[in-house]
């Protein structure tokens, strides 16, 4: 029979895999999605596409993954005990749930890998008492000490953002002012034409308001 501070370990343990599980994986993602935004600011690429993958991988790891972990835990207590494997092999399984679910390959693969890291952090803590123990949360602490380390260090080697210019604040204006009967210079000047047997001048100008701010105006005449 289970006492209360068995349940009150078990719940710590979940509680554990399941933060540095949903950490860990969302690290992984924001590496990958690195660039997608452009060159610049990497580090704060990397903590924001992060995070954006723990918003989403995090509830359903604590809701989904440790319900299902539990009855894993619950089903190799009275039907397959101390095989560890079977238990981290059905783990896998249903973390590919997702996939199934969106009938996407990708998401069945993503959710797998999950669950492998979810059992195999799960067992590693259960196996593993005392000062042992300790060692387990130390090393599943490295990756988070990691990932601080590369968002430093990607935010200081990022390039630079280069000022934002009078001629680039002009091309975009200039983009979205198309006419029916022409279309406005995309850099400072004028242009001129005859329509309907009227001479029409199309002229584009740009004043800095302050600092990487223009204010561009369009005059049809």
């Amino acid at each position: 029979m289970k006492t209360e501070s068995d349940f009150t370990e078990i719940v710590k343990r979940k509680l554990w895999t399941t933060v540095f599980t949903a950490l860990f994986f969302s690290f992984v993602m924001g590496a990958i999605f690195l660039g997608v935004d452009g060159p610049y600011h990497k580090g704060n690429q990397f903590i924001g596409w992060s995070y954006v993958v723990f918003t989403f991988s995090g509830p359903v790891i604590l809701v989904y993954g440790n319900l299902v972990s539990l009855a894993l835990e619950h089903a190799q207590k009275n039907w397959f005990k101390g095989n560890q494997w079977l238990y981290i092999l059905l783990h896998v399984v249903f973390g590919s749930a997702s996939g199934l679910l969106f009938q996407q390959a990708g998401f069945a693969i993503i959710g797998m890998a999950a669950a492998l890291l979810y059992a195999l952090i799960d067992r590693l803590l259960l196996l593993y008492k005392g000062p042992k123990r300790k060692k387990v949360y130390l090393f599943t602490s490295i990756p988070i000490l990691f990932s601080l380390i590369a968002w430093i260090t990607l935010e200081y080697t990022s390039p630079k953002i280069p000022p934002f210019t009078k001629e680039e604040a002009v091309k975009i204006a200039a983009s979205d002012e198309g006419r029916v009967l022409g279309t406005f210079p995309d850099k400072i000047g004028k242009v001129e034409g005859t329509i309907n047997d009227y001479r029409v001048i199309m002229a584009t100008e740009a004043s800095e308001l302050e600092k990487e701010k223009y204010l561009v105006v369009f005059t049809e005449t």
